[in-house]
């Protein structure tokens, strides 16, 4: 069989294809898993982050499995913001902070994050662990907690325990682990 110059034109353009498809692909995914897992206000994140050494990825991960990075959400009328804090809890947490941040900030994508992060870097203290720090963290933000915020240093937090706490520690640490590798890796 004789090879023409098309033969070979296209022999040419098929490994160029063949080369170029995985690296188009995987632009492609890196895209597509940006998409699903957004990373605004990274220079807020990057600042609460220092002011209380926790790892950015776990702060995105926690505001996105809280609001999926939503600041306007409000759920059942009573937790708003990124961080789903109620403004009871935005309100306690700011008077610990020593503040006084009207409630209305409860919105603002850098005062729900401080706050949020603020509360659970107290849980941590209180509780000795990040695990029982968001057990707490969950409950209180989901009502499931009898505590009302603040009052919780004498619980036994498997008492908080329950299939939806399990699952929302798990997709905390599963969602910090993809932004671990998708920007912070």
């Amino acid at each position: 069989m004789k090879f023409t110059k098309r033969h070979i034109l296209l022999l040419i353009l098929c490994l160029v294809l063949i080369i170029a498809l995985p690296v188009l692909l995987d632009k492609a995914s890196q895209k597509i898993t940006k998409q699903s897992y957004p990373l605004p206000y990274l220079d807020m994140i990057e600042e609460i982050s220092e002011k209380y050494s926790v790892d950015k990825s776990l702060i995105c991960a926690i505001v996105y499995c809280q609001s999926q990075f939503n600041e306007a959400l409000t759920l059942n009328d009573e937790k708003a913001g990124l961080m789903q804090l109620s403004q009871e809890a935005f309100a306690r947490i700011s008077v610990l902070m020593g503040k006084n941040t009207p409630a209305e900030r409860i919105y603002d994508p850098y005062e729900s994050i401080d706050h949020g992060i603020f509360y659970l870097t107290y849980l941590c203290e209180c509780y000795g662990d990040m695990e029982s720090a968001l057990t707490v963290f969950y409950a209180e933000t989901n009502g499931l907690s009898t505590l009302k915020i603040f009052d919780g240093k004498d619980i036994d937090i498997s008492l908080l325990k329950d299939n939806n706490t399990d699952k929302y520690i798990k997709n905390v640490y599963d969602v910090q682990q993809k932004y671990k590798d998708i920007y912070f890796g």
